[in-house]
């Protein structure tokens, strides 16, 4: 593996991560702002709902960021 297949390879990780990391902050400032309604399950959904394709659009993005420098 070339040393420009490796550092694709870590970007790709670091989007990863940066993105998991994106939508462990906003469940734990959801917990924090609404408490009773996060305990009680209400919001949850929702909130998962929102995060997954945010998540996936975080990723995507920089997919194609990192597809751009290979070009």
């Amino acid at each position: 593996m070339n040393k420009n297949s490796s550092n694709i390879i870590k970007e790709v990780l670091l989007a990863f991560a940066m993105g998991i990391i994106f939508l462990a902050v906003l469940i734990a400032l959801s917990y924090i702002i609404f408490p009773n309604q996060m305990t009680e399950g209400e919001n949850t959904e929702e909130l998962l709902l929102i995060g997954f394709p945010m998540l996936i659009a975080y990723i995507t993005y920089y997919a194609r960021k990192i597809l751009n420098k290979i070009k």
